[in-house]
């Protein structure tokens, strides 16, 4: 994440109780999603590939596009909701993949904009483009809005030593 993003992630985890590991430090990070609050609340954000990140016969692996998307709509859902007192938690993620990317081909760019911000859940469209700025994959996500209360939570973690 762009240092700017980062900041401003850390200062709405720490006024929420809520969560239990900051924003931008859990899964997203595995990957090293770089993200950019646009146009709110229209997010962008870009993945450099590697080997990591590819299934056998080299190209990007499926998941890693749907968890993108997921991330996205979590983060952005969460950056509204969260000041309210309320979590963002995943309910459908639906990723079609349009054109295969190999895992040496730079990066890939998604952009992220909701189509639907209720009270109760906030439907995303993602789409993600590769150098050439065609679309490799796109999604629709569903982000279910809730009271903490709503939810069994795992022990605060404060550092990463301790995930």
């Amino acid at each position: 994440m762009q240092e700017n993003e980062f900041n401003e992630l850390k200062v709405i985890s720490k006024f929420a109780p809520q969560l239990v590991v900051p924003i931008g430090e859990g899964f997203e990070k595995t990957f090293n999603m770089e993200l950019t609050f646009s146009d709110p609340p229209k997010l962008l954000s870009k993945v450099k590939l590697g080997i990591h990140l590819c299934q056998p016969l080299g190209i990007i692996h499926g998941g890693v596009y749907a968890s993108i998307a997921e991330s996205m709509a979590s983060i952005g859902t969460a950056r509204e909701v969260l000041p309210q007192g309320k979590v963002a938690i995943g309910q459908s993620n639906a990723t079609y993949f349009l054109r295969p990317v190999s895992y040496d081909a730079g990066y890939i760019y998604a952009s992220a904009m909701p189509k639907h911000m209720g009270k109760t859940s906030w439907i995303w469209d993602i789409d993600i483009t590769d150098e050439e700025k065609r679309v490799c994959a796109t999604s629709r996500v569903t982000i279910a809005v809730l009271d903490p209360d709503r939810i069994k939570q795992s022990k605060k973690v404060e550092n990463d030593s301790e995930a």
